[in-house]
């Protein structure tokens, strides 16, 4: 049972070619729903309002199953969006592990949150949850909110910096002590950093602040209703602040190492299904389509064999006794 929604940019030139290349990809995806016992939600793209609406018409396939396993590959997208699809999901799975054979970056790491267990591959990779907004002075780029913040603090320890030169040379070249030549560096230091305070704009700043506390917000939300319910609070806000305040680049990348050090319950993704997955990624580069989300679930056997209960060991003995009962 499966369901592919793509955007194919409306060229239909090559529409058999791609309905051979989805049967592949459904096919793989299907082997590896077969190899992690679960369903498996392929998630290939950017997390936006078209992708949120794609998971819901394809999520009640997921009825039958409470465990899933995301196949994820994404540079990130709209933390908002990215909220709403583990809510559509959670609706249905109640054990969701997530598989980065690549990379899950910003709100697709913050997808990976609200996982109970991330599986990071060989060359897999999340990112800080560093948001990206608007460039106020009109370009048309995206800028890290976090830049803000960044240029701010190099400001202020080039203030300082410039402070303390301008200190010490008045102490060395002239007769004074040091609250004197603070007194009369307080000029030459007005005239160095003024004009660069400045061009700071509080607005620019406000909203970059609340970008990053939206950030924080919905972080530690998941963490708490999900995955990290255990961890202490103080634990797991120290997690979100790290991954939103911590890190100098937006495309810094946080490895399987990495991710553990900062607390997130990640591990490495077998050889195995690190293969699987990357061969189903390279299908869908080849496909050249901008965004994918499939569905497949493992065959009826397999559902069956992991939805069977196994006699523990005290259940056996109990068994084996009142066998033994009946045959006296």
């Amino acid at each position: 049972m499966q369901e592919a929604l793509q955007d194919t940019g409306g060229n239909n030139q090559h529409d058999e070619s791609r309905r051979k290349m989805e049967r592949k990809i459904q096919s793989a995806l299907q082997g590896l729903a077969t190899k992690r016992r679960r369903s498996v939600l392929c998630f290939y793209g950017d997390m936006d309002q078209k992708s949120v609406q794609r998971v819901r018409r394809i999520a009640s396939q997921l009825k039958a199953s409470n465990k899933l396993s995301v196949l994820l590959d994404s540079p990130g997208g709209y933390i908002e969006d990215a909220y709403r699809i583990v809510l559509t999901l959670r609706e249905y799975a109640e054990d969701i592990e997530v598989l980065v054979p690549r990379w899950a970056k910003s709100a697709a790491t913050f997808f990976c949150l609200a996982a109970n267990t991330i599986y990071i591959g060989r060359y897999g990779e999340l990112g800080p949850l560093d948001p990206q907004m608007l460039d106020l002075q009109g370009s048309a780029m995206l800028i890290p909110a976090l830049e803000s913040f960044k240029a701010l603090d190099q400001l202020f320890i080039f203030s300082l910096d410039s402070l303390d030169g301008i200190v010490q040379q008045l102490l060395n070249n002239a007769p004074m002590d040091i609250p004197y030549a603070i007194e009369h560096a307080q000029p030459l230091f007005a005239a160095i950093v003024s004009p660069l305070y400045s061009q700071v704009d509080p607005y620019e700043l406000g909203n970059a602040g609340r970008a990053l506390a939206t950030s924080e917000e919905y972080a530690m939300r998941v963490m708490e209703r999900w995955g990290y319910s255990e961890m202490e609070d103080d634990a797991r806000r120290w997690t979100v602040r790290h991954l939103v305040w911590n890190y100098p680049t937006h495309g810094f990348v946080i490895d399987l190492k990495e991710a553990k050090q900062i607390g997130l319950k990640a591990e490495r993704l077998d050889h195995d299904c690190d293969e699987m997955c990357r061969e189903i990624l390279e299908l869908l580069d080849s496909a050249d389509i901008s965004g994918y989300i499939g569905i497949e679930v493992p065959p009826p056997d397999v559902q069956d064999k992991e939805n069977r209960h196994e006699p523990k060991g005290e259940e056996i003995a109990e068994r084996d006794s009142e066998r033994q009962q009946n045959a006296v």
